[in-house]
């Protein structure tokens, strides 16, 4: 049995920043700072400390993994300085906590794009249901086209009615209108960034390197069967 995973479809792109109180102005003011992420080796940890690497700065700032729901109390207590998060998260310190973005993630990826969501299969479904598959790529587009044909009212309703059905409850309109300003939502699954990504994970210490360079396959994008 092979669990190897197949990312057959893009979803979401953009949404990671970093936010921090409003006395930090620039990345200068960043040593000596208490930083969060949402979970120890997960993606925003490892983009900020990449970022904290790249700037020379991975010995002068303290990286703190806690999970999304507590980051808020830890900085209104002012137990941490700021945190590396995906929205709303990001959306909900900048809205509800003064909090202001120092860094958005998309600023350091090739015309501004990354990925933050993707569909993905194991190779075993992939080969024993194909036709699943396809069928799945095709909501997924469909579901995307409706996203980026309404308005932005429609879209907000839509999504803070997905959440509350999921969740049981959800954040303020505002909160989500502005984190819905910092995704995108595209079916092309970003393939050249992969490589990326693991190049940052093994940089930082997190993992080995790996090989990804077969890990999509995009067969189904473009399906249209809803027109």
């Amino acid at each position: 049995m092979s669990v190897e995973p197949k990312i057959v479809a893009g979803v979401t792109n953009g949404g990671a920043s970093l936010v921090v109180s409003k006395d930090i102005r620039n990345v200068e003011d960043l040593p000596g700072t208490e930083l969060a992420t949402p979970q120890f080796g997960g993606t925003q940890d490892v983009a900020l400390r990449h970022y904290l690497l790249d700037q020379g700065l991975g010995e002068q700032v303290t990286v703190t993994p806690s999970s999304n729901g507590t980051v808020p109390q830890l900085f209104a207590r002012q137990a941490i300085d700021g945190a590396w998060l995906p929205e709303p998260h990001a959306s909900l310190l900048v809205k509800e906590h003064e909090a202001h973005r120092l860094i958005n993630e998309s600023s350091l990826w090739p015309k501004g794009k990354f990925p933050t969501t993707v569909l993905v299969v194991s190779q075993d479904f992939l080969a024993e249901h194909p036709q699943s598959v396809a069928k799945l790529v095709a909501a997924n587009a469909q579901s995307i086209h409706w996203l980026n044909s309404v308005s932005a009212a429609e879209r907000l309703s839509a999504v803070q009615a997905a959440l509350n059905k999921i969740n049981g409850s959800s954040l303020s309109d505002e909160v989500i209108n502005l984190a819905l300003g910092q995704v995108s939502f595209d079916e092309i699954p970003l393939e050249d960034t992969f490589k990326t990504l693991v190049a940052h994970q093994s940089a930082v210490g997190i993992g080995e390197p790996g090989e990804v360079t077969n890990i999509v396959n995009d067969q189904w994008i473009g399906q249209r069967p809803w027109e």
